[in-house]
């Protein structure tokens, strides 16, 4: 066989190839044989905080090798996270490579502080939602550098201070709420500032965001010039089905109806005064979502004669005979007419000429109601009584703030005739949790005070605000025991002269059972007998808080040894410590609350300590894991207090488990907390938000 130089040459070529490939695919096979050992796909867990490679582990529990890179973001999107718990997240990968940022905290809620912080990037922040977890995966790169961050709604609690959180009304109603969107618990703790700026994120976020943006709308006076601009009642109308609750204490509610119920044309531009002027045809208007409405405003303000002649001038209209002749009057019921899902509604009569609101067929959803503002006995056509009649059965919160609540023949009625029993088996409100009375002198006849709360069999809290000349301390108790058998919270502010020690311990007997869980009393004249009282339901008792009156240090004590449920104690006075009103006082007792108090403001004598005593105390304070705010007042500028709270003095090292603690005050102390002792507070108390130093 000749072997040609061509052929040669071939078969050279061939024997490369072969090697060549053969070389190629055990390459490919180690390659992959590596990456399947190495990084393999399955389930990982990731520690809290990790930041080095060997804090990623396997199912098995033992650390996996990571190859770099460990921040390629860009490919995270093929991560699930599929479990949480409260240090850890499972993650598990779709694909042979693994990308990871362990250079940061992977589970960490100040990412949502970030979004604050790195606003001229935010056209460079992206949002995912995973509905299965109820977590939010934030996913950033701008100057801050690189990262991906997991907020979950359990972490919501331990949200940053500094971003000024405010309580927004929640809304879970999900057959209204339209938009299919899923409820970011971290929105309700976001400013509308910080709102806006989520809103200006990216598409995603606009999307998300909106609805909290526009969900709760207050207007106040001087904020309805702005109001009145072209753009913001464009942007008005385009989210009137976002808006869940409203404000208003001007008479700019009347342009809200306009672009809430008709269309919005180009000849709104040319209008000075864009007030609706209501017709028959509003009866078929669309409902609002409103859930929230408080209509507190100071009523309409005029600039000259003729803004107020035209304003008296416009034209009238009348529903079946339901509504006043009243332009004003006229806009709030119907705005109340049309939002047939409230549940909180916050009316000022005295800005109605007159009318009547019929609540239980008009807002038959509405669970709270406050009224303020009744200028005479007549104001309702029907009695005080019969008022109860209008309101809705499903009610739960009641506040009447005025001075008169009923007719001249509801206050010469005895109690006892055929309309007293009428009355006491008319329309219960046995939804009905709290009732508060406010005015400046609570002044109901005995017979229609004990029909009013027998209509509230369920009543667990009641709130009486002002002077209580309506009925004597000592007949208080037995209407409370036979009326209201659940009550378990009372709330008495405003009464300075008549009721006196002796009448505060009779209505602190309340239901001749020892079940008060919460009081709280204003009064001057609060003194030892209302304390005795007072302490026979230290076994169920939770919250206290006792203003402008003295309670005697040896009753403190008792109250610490044998309130086993207390989280709350607020004792502050004013009094001078000289009849030991409110004050601690060495030694101090063995406290059976240790274990549940989360809010102690107390006042305390105001000469040195002894080093047993005080070291005694703050032993006891230590010792209270869920102490959440701690304020103490010293009974005297003159002098130093009980401790100065240095760490030379050894005071801050027996606090230092106090580990929830939020809230540190100290009043009128000669204290010596300098840059040292603020540093120590931040390293063991990491959960403070406010310092206050008062001298």
């Amino acid at each position: 066989m000749v072997l040609t130089q061509r052929s040669v040459v071939q078969f050279f070529l061939d024997m490369v190839r072969i090697a060549f490939i053969s070389s190629l695919a055990v390459a490919l096979m180690l390659a992959q044989a590596v990456l399947a050992e190495v990084v393999p796909t399955g389930t990982y867990r990731i520690v809290k905080g990790a930041q080095h490679v060997s804090d990623v582990r396997g199912r098995s529990g033992q650390p996996v090798a990571l190859t770099p890179p460990y921040t390629a973001i860009k490919e995270a999107q093929k991560w699930d996270i599929i479990n949480s718990t409260n240090d850890t997240v499972i993650i598990q990968n779709k694909k042979s490579k693994l990308y990871l940022s362990v250079s940061e905290p992977f589970i960490n809620t100040r990412a949502v502080d970030s979004i604050i912080k790195v606003e001229s990037q935010a056209h460079e922040w992206e949002l995912e939602y995973s509905a299965n977890q109820d977590a939010y995966f934030i996913q950033y790169a701008g100057a801050v550098g690189i990262g991906r961050f997991v907020v979950y709604e359990s972490e919501v609690k331990a949200f940053p201070t500094q971003l000024s959180l405010q309580e927004r009304f929640a809304y879970e109603d999900s057959q209204v709420w339209k938009l299919h969107r899923p409820q970011c618990s971290v929105c309700s703790y976001l400013t509308p500032k910080a709102l806006a700026a989520c809103v200006r994120v990216s598409r995603q976020w606009r999307e998300l965001f909106t609805p909290y943006l526009w969900s709760d709308i207050r207007i106040d006076d001087d904020q309805k010039s702005l109001f009145r601009k072209a753009y913001m009642q464009r942007a008005f109308r385009r989210h009137r089905e976002l808006i869940r609750a409203f404000a208003t204490t001007s008479e700019t509610v009347l342009d809200l109806f306009y672009y809430l119920f008709e269309n919005v044309n180009a000849s709104f531009k040319a209008r000075k005064k864009p007030i609706v002027r209501l017709k028959p045809e509003h009866k078929e208007l669309p409902e609002t979502q409103l859930r929230k409405l408080d209509l507190c405003w100071s009523g309409p303000t005029f600039r000259n004669r003729r803004e107020e002649e035209d304003f008296d001038s416009r034209e009238q209209w009348s529903c079946d005979g339901d509504w006043g002749d009243d332009v004003w009057d006229q806009s709030a019921l119907l705005l109340i007419w049309k939002s047939p899902h409230l549940v909180d509604l916050t009316l000022n009569l005295a800005s109605f000429s007159h009318g009547e609101i019929t609540f239980g067929k008009q807002v038959p959803a509405l669970k709270r109601l406050e009224i303020s503002g009744f200028r005479d006995a007549i104001m309702f056509s029907s009695s005080f009584t019969g008022f109860f009649d209008t309101l809705p059965s499903q009610l739960e919160e009641l506040t009447l703030d005025c001075d008169v609540f009923f007719s001249d023949d509801e206050r010469n009625s005895k109690g006892n005739g055929n309309g007293a029993a009428a009355d006491d088996a008319s329309h219960m409100l046995k939804a009905l949790r709290i009732l508060s009375l406010k005015s400046s002198m609570l002044d109901i006849p005995l017979p229609i005070f004990t029909r009013l709360l027998k209509r509230c069999p369920m009543l667990r809290e009641l709130r009486l605000t002002g002077e209580m000349r309506f009925v004597k301390a000592r007949q208080i108790p037995g209407v409370l025991y036979d009326c209201c058998p659940e009550l378990n919270r009372l709330v008495v502010r405003g009464v300075k002269h008549t009721i006196n020690d002796q009448g505060l311990a009779t209505l602190l007997s309340g239901t001749q059972t020892a079940r008060w869980k919460s009081v709280e009393i204003e009064a001057p004249l609060f003194g030892p007998q209302a304390a005795a009282s007072l302490l026979v339901h230290a076994p169920t008792l939770e919250h206290l808080t006792i203003r402008h009156g003295g309670l005697p240090a040896d009753d403190v004590h008792t109250l610490l040894a044998t309130a086993p449920n207390l989280r709350t104690l607020s004792l502050l006075s004013d009094r001078t410590p000289e009849n030991q009103a409110y004050c601690l006082k060495p030694p101090p007792p063995s406290w059976i609350c240790a274990c549940s108090l989360e809010v102690l403001r107390i006042n305390t004598r105001p000469e040195k300590w002894k080093d047993s005593a005080r070291n005694n105390l703050l032993q006891q304070l230590g010792s209270m894991a869920k102490l959440r705010v701690l304020q103490f007042r010293n009974g005297s500028k003159a002098q130093q207090g009980f401790c100065d709270f240095s760490l030379e003095s050894g005071a801050l090292d027996r606090l230092q488990d106090l580990k929830e603690l939020e809230e540190f005050h100290l009043e009128s102390f000669r204290h010596k907390i300098g840059p040292q002792e603020q540093s120590w507070m931040t390293t063991h108390w990491p959960r403070l938000k406010n310092l206050h130093l008062w001298n």
